[in-house]
């Protein structure tokens, strides 16, 4: 069964400005796997109402070539983030769960997953903070 097209933050501003994209469908199993490409946006809708309003285009974030329409990503660093999501950010956010459910009772056990990395999807471990006595790492799919 496919689950989806894996686009960068890139690709979908280019896809909202009303730019066709051939984008890799995935599809679920044991291991996530590409399957086939595919043209999105075939009928180049567009989220805004002109391209006047397209604020990626405004703050310089990518232009588009006057006689190609082809976008270039003018600003690639607008996307970078070169520490640890789930050390970060789900790390913490899996010990206020765990704390708050634990309220009720200490003997529950909370079951955690990773978060889904749209551009790498690949399978991640628990973050290093994890705490193995109280949390169940149980992902529901690994690559």
């Amino acid at each position: 069964m496919p689950v989806g097209n894996l686009l960068s933050a890139f690709d979908g501003m280019v896809l909202a400005s009303g730019e066709q994209l051939e984008g890799v469908e995935y599809y679920s199993s044991p291991n996530v796997k590409s399957h086939s490409k595919r043209i999105l946006n075939r009928l180049k809708r567009r989220a805004w109402k002109n391209e006047n309003q397209d604020i990626w285009l405004r703050l310089g974030i990518f232009e588009k070539d006057f006689t190609t329409r082809k976008p270039t990503l003018m600003q690639p660093h607008f996307f970078g983030y070169n520490r640890s999501f789930m050390d970060e950010f789900m790390g913490p956010f899996y010990r206020d769960v765990q704390r708050i459910v634990q309220r009720f009772s200490d003997r529950f056990v909370i079951f955690a997953e990773p978060y889904i990395n749209c551009t790498y999807p690949s399978y991640n471990g628990p973050p290093e903070s994890f705490d193995s006595n109280k949390l169940a790492w149980s992902p529901h799919w690994v690559s």
